[in-house]
């Protein structure tokens, strides 16, 4: 027979796994947006005409942005363009993984912060009037909010 503190736990139990599967996702919302970003860079980096619309549009700035410096460049300063591309999308890559490593070590700031930066990108696919893009970064928000609302809820835990 089930005693109301045995029930008790038992629902104490099943939220926190429920908690920590959202806090999970969360992270895992970050991993995506850096890996699918790579994808992007690297599929652009070799002249592709398509990418992944959960990737950052910032990197696809800096990439278009290049696009149009290289035709006035040659040899060394347009190898240097490149290199310079590169590293800037590394750079915001790496970013965003380090959200996702942070966010399951416990630091709430790098949902925050990282959610604050991919919403300003979602605004990029709007000027750009790119809705899909739009929806799916409205979507990972979502995905990060709740990621960010199960992190602070698991700390209301008590531990046993």
């Amino acid at each position: 027979m089930s005693t109301p503190e045995m029930l008790s736990e038992r629902t104490a139990i099943q939220a926190q796994l429920t908690f920590e599967n959202r806090l999970r996702g969360g992270s895992a919302g970050f991993f995506a947006i850096a890996g699918l970003s790579l994808l992007n860079s690297i599929i652009m980096l070799f002249g592709a005409n398509f990418d992944f619309a959960i990737g950052l549009a910032i990197t696809q700035v800096v990439e278009g942005a290049a696009m149009g410096f290289s035709d006035h460049l040659s040899g060394s300063a347009l190898a240097l363009l490149k290199i310079v591309e590169v590293l800037l999308n590394l750079g915001i890559v790496a970013m965003f993984a380090a959200f996702g490593w942070l966010v399951r070590r416990d630091h709430a700031w790098a949902f925050i912060v990282g959610m604050g930066i991919y919403a300003v990108d979602t605004l990029i696919f709007v000027l750009a009037g790119f809705w899909l893009g739009v929806a799916l970064h409205v979507f990972v928000l979502f995905v990060l909010f709740q990621g960010l609302q199960a992190l602070y809820a698991l700390r209301d835990i008590p531990t046993a």
